[in-house]
């Protein structure tokens, strides 16, 4: 199922992490614009010319004591151990990405 919408967002990805017993693909970061909510799709650039999209099934704020470089955690439930496994092999880290509802299941 595809949703479109010219409503779009940017994140500022900080960090990417896994949490590997749940196959839970995590980005660190903050909103940098627009509002990001529960079934929206991040756009991560792999190059110039492609783009993977990532459902987001959480947006949680999060608090790191004495460090204010993070406040939002994106939290993708992968349906599989390669698609985990191939997410986390990105690390993605200092980088913005586009977030809207234009993705598939």
């Amino acid at each position: 199922m595809s949703n479109t919408t010219s409503d779009s967002s940017e994140f500022h990805a900080v960090s990417s992490f896994g949490i590997p017993e749940r196959l839970y693909f995590a980005l660190l970061g903050n909103i940098v614009s627009g509002n990001i909510a529960d079934g929206m799709y991040a756009h991560i650039t792999l190059n110039s010319s492609l783009a993977i999209s990532v459902k987001i099934n959480e947006v949680t704020a999060i608090e790191i004591p004495n460090d204010t470089s993070a406040d939002t955690l994106l939290i993708s439930y992968c349906a599989d151990k390669e698609w985990y496994d191939f997410l986390l092999s990105m690390n993605v880290s200092n980088e913005n990405v586009s977030v809207d509802f234009n993705g598939a299941d």
